[in-house]
Parts: structure tokens; sequence; C-alpha cells
């Protein structure tokens, strides 16, 4: 069985993403220290960080949406 080598994150990435997922999780309301802890969790423990930098864009991106459907049904 052979073991694949742990990949090397740049720690600023993290911070931006941090920073990115807070953001979006207080201008949308959603629970943003579960959002946030969730999803460093997620980033910082596995092998590959790929998928998951995958899903959270698709979170982010997701949070957009729905941010600014809400504004414009405020208008």
């Amino acid at each position: 069985m052979s073991k694949r080598p742990m990949k090397r994150f740049n720690l600023s990435i993290g911070v931006d993403l941090f920073n990115r997922l807070e953001a979006e999780s207080d201008r949308t309301g959603l629970a943003k220290s579960g959002v946030v802890i969730a999803a460093l969790d997620q980033y910082f423990s596995v092998r590959d960080a790929q998928p998951v930098m995958k899903q959270l864009q698709e979170v982010l991106e997701k949070a957009e949406q729905l941010n600014n459907s809400s504004t414009t049904k405020q208008s």
C-alpha cells in the first residue's frame, strides 16, 4: 500500500478563503461560524484540496446568487 505524500498548502490561501467565507456568510445571514469552521476543517484535513476548493467556490457562488436575488426582491 503506497502512501501519497501530503500536499503543502499555502496558508495565505487559507486566510483568503476564510475572509471570503466570512464576508459571504455575513452578507447572506448564514451561520457564519459553522460555514467557516466546516470549510476550513475540510480544506486543511484533505490530501488533495482541489475537490474541496471546487466545492467551496460553488458555495461562494451560490451564496452570492442568493444574496443578489434577495437584494433584488427587496427593491
